[in-house]
């Protein structure tokens, strides 16, 4: 049987560790655009990749995207104006390593920035 210091000392260094994993920030979140090489009503398609590089769930990510507008329906449960910002997931947790992939119609590509999330780990 392991002496009970050894043991302390395992439990310390698993606590201080194990929640290193989970220092998530807003830079784990990633946004990709690319030209899908389709048109809906004569502008062109982009597909939108947001990702979460990080082990944590994130929830309530919001991001930034002056004067977004599509002439293709984009689903409001992925991505929809929520006052100043934009929602993501429905505001749902929005789990480790996972991605989210949408598509929109514009006549130019839209920077879309994540400006807001809150960290769920457990």
């Amino acid at each position: 049987m392991a002496h009970p210091s050894y043991m302390l000392i395992f439990a310390l260094l698993i606590s201080v560790f194990g929640a290193g994993w989970c220092l998530c920030d807003l830079s784990s979140i990633k946004v990709t655009q690319n030209g899908t090489g389709d048109f809906v009503q004569s502008r062109p398609e982009y597909e939108v990749t947001v990702s979460n590089d990080c082990v944590c769930s994130q929830e309530r990510v919001r991001f930034e995207s002056a004067g977004f507008q599509s002439v293709e329906a984009v689903d409001p449960k992925i991505f929809r104006r929520d006052g100043q910002s934009f929602l993501l997931n429905d505001g749902r947790p929005f789990s480790g390593f996972d991605t989210i992939t949408f598509n929109y119609a514009w006549e130019t590509q839209f920077a879309i920035s994540p400006v807001q999330s809150q960290i769920a780990c457990s």
